[in-house]
């Protein structure tokens, strides 16, 4: 989190409206504003997941990764929309157009296609990875529904995976501290599937953007959130078992792509357009 918090307050230039309002934006040494994830891997190096390539930041400097036309070893496309790294160590990105493998060693990406029944590559929208507690690594699309990965070195195996849930767009897969499995699908709601594997519905409403939550994090205290591209940020009320939202001034509906909790009591806040927010859990639940 030293590093973290060095990119945020090194690289971001900070605007204070109030005590209780700030607002990080991008500095140049990004490769653009629309950020996806923000992903700290084991060996302490903060990744950035935006509209137009990766940003890897060392300590030291920034590092961009983009598509080159031709060369199979670099991104294969400049969304970039997920990164994960697994219990082994595996560094996983996940872009518009398809999922890759990184590896450290060689500064290079392989991809781990994924294929229709005609043996045709999918070019999958990866919009979402998770390990599960039990070791399974599960990859969400956006129109192919979630796929079960196996790795094994350099070697992949990955097929489509049983989910009883009624959408193949698949924006967000999260596992709980408790063992719930929370599914979101784009236009179809939030679903968690529990242990007994029951299934409860949330986010349901007439508008498309309503039903998305982009992401869903956990902080050390067990709370679970929730965001929404057009909505904010929620909360879960467990006793109820129902979404509530956070008020946030400045914008009110601010539009988060993706969100992540520390041991600080610290949950950060990826936007479009807006950059990078904090909610601060231990400040009578107000966003900074």
């Amino acid at each position: 989190m030293k590093t973290l918090l060095s990119i945020l307050f090194l690289f971001f230039a900070t605007y204070g409206y109030s005590q209780s309002e700030k607002l990080f934006t991008v500095d140049r040494e990004l490769s653009n504003s629309n950020i996806n994830q923000i992903y700290q891997a084991k060996d302490g190096v903060i990744w950035i997941a935006t509209d137009d390539g990766l940003n890897r930041y060392d300590g030291a400097k920034f590092s961009i990764y983009k598509h080159k036309e031709g060369n199979d070893s670099s991104l294969v496309d400049n969304n970039v929309r997920t990164l994960f790294e697994d219990s082994k160590g595996h560094f996983l990105v996940g872009t518009q157009r398809g999922l890759q493998l990184y590896n450290p060693a060689t500064d290079l990406f392989k991809e781990i296609p994924i294929f229709y029944q005609t043996g045709e590559n999918m070019s999958a929208h990866i919009s979402t990875i998770l390990e599960r507690k039990n070791g399974d690594l599960l990859i969400g699309t956006s129109g192919h529904g979630v796929y079960s990965l196996k790795l094994e070195g350099t070697e992949a195996v990955i097929k489509e995976a049983q989910l009883p849930v009624p959408s193949f767009f698949i924006t967000y897969l999260f596992e709980d501290q408790t063992g719930n499995l929370w599914v979101s699908t784009e236009g179809k709601g939030l679903y968690r599937i529990d242990t007994l594997n029951q299934i409860y519905h949330y986010f349901i409403g007439k508008e498309n953007a309503w039903n998305i939550a982009t992401s869903i994090c956990q902080d050390e205290k067990g709370n679970i959130y929730a965001s929404n591209i057009n909505k904010g940020m929620f909360i879960y009320n467990q006793q109820e078992d129902i979404f509530t939202p956070i008020i946030c001034s400045t914008p009110t509906n601010l539009p988060i792509n993706t969100i992540c909790a520390t041991e600080q009591g610290k949950v950060y806040i990826g936007t479009i357009g807006y950059g990078i927010k904090v909610y601060d859990t231990h400040t009578e639940n107000k966003r900074k």
